[in-house]
């Protein structure tokens, strides 16, 4: 049985994940968390803690936020925003490199989280 199923807190449950960790499994969970947000900000918090669960990695947390970010601006405008903008709203310097690949050639995927962003912002 899984520590949250035993009733442990989940802040608790996951202190034994490696942060060192960085798969893709959170940023696959984004969309449904940014889309009911009031605000692009609001939506890079949500994905974050929802990474947070699962993820506790900087780069997870930060490409879960960026991402979700991207999709409010979508939605919420109807237009996709700019990579170059984008890229702004990463924390890490490894999140902005990713954005900006996605301006590149095809992007080589996996399972890592930078390269499942820069797939999926690739243009």
């Amino acid at each position: 049985m899984s520590a949250v199923g035993q009733g442990r807190d989940w802040s608790a449950a996951i202190s034994g994940l490696s942060s060192d960790a960085a798969g893709n499994g959170s940023l696959l969970r984004v969309a449904p968390v940014a889309l009911p947000a009031s605000t692009a900000e609001a939506a890079a918090a949500l994905a974050r803690l929802q990474s947070e669960v699962t993820h506790p990695n900087a780069d997870c947390q930060d490409a879960c936020a960026v991402f979700a970010r991207a999709i409010w601006v979508a939605v919420e405008t109807g237009v996709r925003p700019a990579l170059a903008e984008v890229a702004t709203w990463a924390t890490t310097r490894s999140v902005r490199d990713a954005v900006v690949a996605a301006g590149g050639p095809t992007p080589e995927m996996s399972g890592w989280v930078l390269r499942t962003l820069t797939g999926a912002l690739w243009r």
